[in-house]
């Protein structure tokens, strides 16, 4: 089946990670394909770093606070304590996770607008040795293989090593 041949391993991923150089004599500008994948390839990246940059920004500008708040109301009361039996806790922590919600309700789309991002960038052919290497640590960092669509990403990523590993030959 077409999609069991493209189902790769973290070891495999890694192993081309680590494989790719020596097959390429070592070298970064090996079979660069620049021109043809070049616009495409740094379009891709840099809406990734568009992406991480604004799910960092709102993490230090917004969530932290948050988190703050939320954490400042829980530590009233110790760990595993039944808020059901007390009603004016059980008001305060629903207070503070309604209050806590949005954030992470707004985290949660940039992190997913970033997986997005993430995913058209590796579906995007790799112009340079440079660029593949970008794509495998994303791809594990991320655990795309797990993420919907994931196989597709790692198909093109496997596609990028094979067609630059012949061209440096």
């Amino acid at each position: 089946m077409a999609a069991e041949r493209n189902n790769l391993s973290r070891r495999a991923v890694l192993g081309a990670a680590f494989a790719a150089p020596a097959i390429l004599g070592g070298t970064a500008n090996a079979g660069s394909t620049r021109p043809a994948h070049g616009r495409r390839w740094e379009l891709a990246l840099a809406a990734v770093r568009q992406a991480e940059a604004t799910v960092e920004t709102y993490r230090t500008d917004h969530m932290h606070q948050a988190d703050h708040a939320y954490h400042a109301i829980r530590a009233r009361w110790p760990l595993g304590y039944d808020f059901s039996a007390d009603a004016e806790a059980l008001v305060a922590l629903t207070a503070a996770l309604t209050a806590h919600e949005p954030f992470e309700e707004r985290l949660n789309d940039l992190e997913s607008a970033k997986l997005v991002a993430i995913k058209r960038l590796l579906r995007t052919p790799a112009p340079d040795l440079l660029a593949l290497a970008t794509k495998i640590a994303l791809a594990v960092d991320h655990e795309v293989a797990t993420l919907d669509g994931g196989e597709q990403c790692l198909a093109v990523l496997k596609a990028d090593a094979w067609r630059l590993a012949s061209a440096a030959n």
